[in-house]
C-alpha cells in the first residue's frame, strides 16, 4: 500500500472523512489545488498506478470510497455551519438592507397607529373579559340571568313547542293547563 500526498478542499475532505468517493482533476492533482487542507492517505498499488498514469495522460482521478478508520487524518476538520445556520445567514443578510430602508418611513406610521388602535384594542378587551366573566358565573349553560339562575338557550323550534305544549317532552292534552276538546263554561 503505498501512501500519497494530496491536498484537498473541504468538500472533498469531507466525503474523505465520511468514506465517500471523491475526485480531483489534473490540475488538483499537479499541485495546482486551492485547498485548504494538505493530508497523507494510503493508496492500494493498483489505484497508485491508475493514478499515475491518468496524472501523465493529463486526467484527473476518482479516489475510491473507503472507511475513514483505516485512515491516518492529520488535517481534522474544524467549525462549519449546518444548513439552518447557513439558510438564517442569508435570510439575515438579505433583509438587513430592506430593514434599513424601511425603518425611517415604518416608525413614524407605527406610533401614529398606535395611538388610534390602543383605545380600540382596550375596549375589545373589555367587552371580552366581560363577556368570559358572564359566560363562567352561567357556566356556559344559558343567556340572561334571571333570579340568580341561568336561562336556558333554545332553539327555534324548541321555543315553539314550548310555545305550544309547555316544557314537558312529552305532548299530553292538559300538560300546559289548557283542556283540549270540550267546553270552558263552568259545570254545574
Amino acid at each position: 500500500m503505498d501512501r500519497v500526498k494530496l491536498r484537498l478542499t473541504t468538500s472533498q475532505l469531507q466525503n474523505l472523512q465520511k468514506g465517500r468517493s471523491f475526485q480531483l482533476s489534473h490540475p488538483q492533482l499537479s499541485g495546482q489545488s486551492k485547498g485548504e487542507h494538505e493530508i497523507e492517505i494510503p493508496l492500494p498499488s493498483h489505484h497508485t498506478k491508475k493514478l499515475m498514469k491518468n496524472l501523465s495522460m493529463g486526467k484527473g482521478f476518482r479516489f475510491p470510497a473507503h472507511s475513514s478508520s483505516s485512515l491516518d487524518m492529520q488535517d481534522e476538520m474544524q467549525g462549519g455551519a449546518t444548513y439552518l445556520q447557513r439558510l438564517a445567514r442569508r435570510t439575515r443578510n438579505t433583509f438587513r438592507p430592506v430593514a434599513r430602508a424601511f425603518r425611517p418611513l415604518v416608525k413614524p406610521a407605527l406610533k401614529e397607529l398606535k395611538d388610534i388602535a390602543l383605545p380600540i384594542v382596550k375596549d375589545a378587551a373589555r367587552d371580552m373579559v366581560r363577556d368570559a366573566v358572564t359566560t363562567a358565573v352561567t357556566g356556559g349553560v344559558g343567556g340572561n340571568l334571571l333570579k340568580g339562575a341561568p336561562r336556558p338557550l333554545y332553539t327555534k323550534k324548541t321555543t315553539d313547542r314550548i310555545m305550544t305544549h309547555g316544557l314537558s317532552k312529552k305532548v299530553s292534552g292538559t300538560h300546559n293547563g289548557l283542556m283540549h276538546g270540550g267546553s270552558f263554561l263552568p259545570l254545574g
